[in-house]
């Protein structure tokens, strides 16, 4: 038996099945997130979002890889209570402003701090980045997914630890200004619970599924029911000796309702009549297994 060594100093990576999850569902939101610039945001150029890639990596690594001019809005898991980063380059970010705002911009103006006039609409545009991605859930309805507010600085953020692993998704803005990128950078135990809940709503409706459809073959499934007149026993010799025109008196009282059996056990008792031309029976009580 051969034993292959952990290298910890490496991220945690999900598996395949939930790599391809996780792509699917960062595509439509995507896809979901153009619809909405075009109806929401009438933009004087055509602004499109792709998925560029999507890996893991530990913070310690990918914050040196940050842009010099990078900002971050906290976007909140709030069942889970814990928070995920938004990173944008904070130019982009003003360029995104200034379109909002009826501008035609085609480059990327100069670095500089944004009012807090201008946070808002930028807060407004990051809403509905959020709105797509939790709209586009494969799993039922994460509503618990909410933009929280800015992280003050990227440098000293407290949202993910230096060695904790975390899912980065790379989104691209393509536009006139060229192509800007915009991260999103998820805690992976955040990534694998949700995956994990998903797979859990998925067996219970399953599971939901397959008891209903066995409820519905039994429903289907015919029951002999009888009704039972009453009893008496004979021997030998007076079964042989009964002639036409002879009374049997049986053990059943006629001020008392008669049973009523489903597959041999007793299950009401009523009373006897007539609809029509047909003998009938008036279903009085349950019989309390």
């Amino acid at each position: 038996m051969s034993m292959e060594l952990h290298d910890f100093k490496k991220p945690q990576r999900l598996a395949s099945d939930e790599e391809e999850r996780l792509l699917e569902w960062m595509k439509g939101s995507a896809s979901s997130l153009d619809e909405m610039i075009d109806r929401y945001f009438p933009l004087d150029f055509r602004m499109r979002t792709t998925i560029e890639s999507i890996d893991t990596a530990r913070w310690n690594v990918l914050f040196p890889t940050l842009h010099a001019s990078s900002i971050g809005f906290r976007v909140a898991f709030v069942r889970e209570e814990r928070d995920t980063l938004m990173i944008m380059k904070r130019p982009f970010a003003k360029l995104l402003i200034d379109a909002i705002l009826g501008d035609s911009p085609t480059k990327l103006p100069d670095d500089g701090e944004l009012s807090p006039a201008s946070n808002n609409v930028l807060k407004f545009f990051i809403d509905y980045v959020v709105r797509a991605i939790r709209e586009n859930w494969p799993g039922g309805n994460p509503g618990h997914i909410q933009l929280k507010g800015e992280e003050p600085t990227l440098k000293r953020q407290r949202v993910i630890q230096p060695e904790e692993s975390a899912i980065v998704v790379r989104y691209q803005f393509k536009g006139a200004f060229g192509t800007e990128p915009w991260l999103w950078v998820v805690p992976y135990e955040i990534v694998l619970g949700l995956f994990q809940s998903f797979e859990d709503e998925q067996r219970i409706t399953q599971t939901k599924t397959e008891r209903h459809m066995l409820e519905g073959l039994v429903n289907d499934m015919p029951a002999r029911v009888t009704v039972r007149l009453g009893m008496i026993e004979l021997n030998s010799l007076q079964l042989k000796t009964l002639q036409p025109g002879d009374v049997l008196v049986l053990d059943q009282k006629v001020d008392s309702p008669l049973n009523v059996t489903v597959a041999d056990e007793c299950a009401f008792v009523g009373w006897p009549g007539r609809v029509g031309t047909r003998q009938a029976l008036q279903i009085e009580s349950l019989v309390k297994g």
